[in-house]
C-alpha cells in the first residue's frame, strides 16, 4: 500500500502547551505513533505489537501524570474526571483496536490513523485549554 495512505505524525511547536514536560510527553507520544507507522510499512507484525504495547504503557504514565500535574494546580474535580474519562477511552479504544487487528489479522493501519486523529486533537483541544485555564489560575508559568 503507498506510503501517502499512512502519513508520518509530524510534531509542531502548534501543539505545544506550555509545559515542558508534559510537550515532552506528548512528543514521545508521536514518536511511537511513528515507529507503529514504520513497523506498518514494513510489515513487521512483532514490531508493531511492541510499538502499541509500548504505546499503551506510555500513554498510562503519561495520562497519570498529567492528570496529577491538574490536580495539583487546582483543576476542579469535575473537570479533572472529565479529562480523566477521555485518557480511559483512548486507552480501551487502543486495547480494542489492538485485539481486532490481532483477530483479523490486521496491520494496524487503522489503529494508526485513529492515534494520530486522536493525539492532535485532544493536545490542540483538551491539553492546551486545559493548561491555558490552570496556569491562568494560579499565575505562575510551568
Amino acid at each position: 500500500m503507498p506510503t501517502l495512505e499512512l502519513p508520518q505524525f509530524e510534531w509542531s511547536e502548534g501543539f505545544a502547551c506550555g509545559v515542558d514536560l508534559i510537550d515532552r510527553q506528548h512528543r514521545n507520544l508521536v514518536d511511537i505513533t511513528n515507529l507503529l507507522r514504520q513497523a506498518i510499512l514494513r510489515d513487521d507484525t512483532v514490531s508493531s505489537a511492541n510499538s502499541v504495547e509500548s504505546l499503551q504503557a506510555y500513554a498510562r504514565y503519561h495520562f497519570a501524570y498529567e492528570e496529577s500535574w491538574a490536580r495539583d494546580r487546582g483543576m476542579p474535580q469535575a473537570a479533572l474526571d472529565q479529562h480523566a474519562r477521555r485518557h480511559q477511552a483512548f486507552a480501551d479504544r487502543i486495547q480494542a483496536m489492538a485485539e481486532q487487528d490481532g483477530r483479523e489479522d490486521g496491520d494496524g493501519r487503522a489503529l494508526h490513523r485513529y492515534l494520530c486523529t486522536w493525539l492532535a486533537d485532544h493536545i490542540v483541544k483538551d491539553d492546551r485549554e486545559m493548561v491555558r485555564r490552570l496556569l491562568h489560575l494560579d499565575g505562575a508559568k510551568a
